[in-house]
């Protein structure tokens, strides 16, 4: 669990401050190497908006996450407009 952790961490960045203090869990992370957020790196051929997307998903902090509805409802148009007009050619040929 800890390498999973450390694996989050190196791609997502360390949580900052302010979150450590929300989750009132002692600060025993400043011992720590801290990690910078390196997801757009990581996923730099993807579009901007699947970029933005996936930045969106991959929040540490719960509360900024998008949740799996919001990502599909979000940018869905601009995401991945090729998949929505092949669902809807699929529901017309049924």
């Amino acid at each position: 669990q800890v390498d999973q952790i450390h694996r989050i961490y190196k791609l997502c960045g360390s949580p900052s401050e302010e979150y450590w203090r929300k989750i009132r869990l002692p600060s025993n992370h400043m011992a720590k190497p801290q990690h910078k957020r390196k997801v757009r790196e990581a996923f730099k051929d993807f579009s901007p908006e699947a970029l933005s997307l996936v930045d969106r998903l991959l929040a540490l902090d719960p509360l900024e996450r998008l949740t799996a509805t919001d990502a599909l409802m979000s940018d869905k148009d601009r995401v991945y407009p090729q998949a929505h007009q092949k669902l809807e050619k699929m529901r017309v040929n049924q």
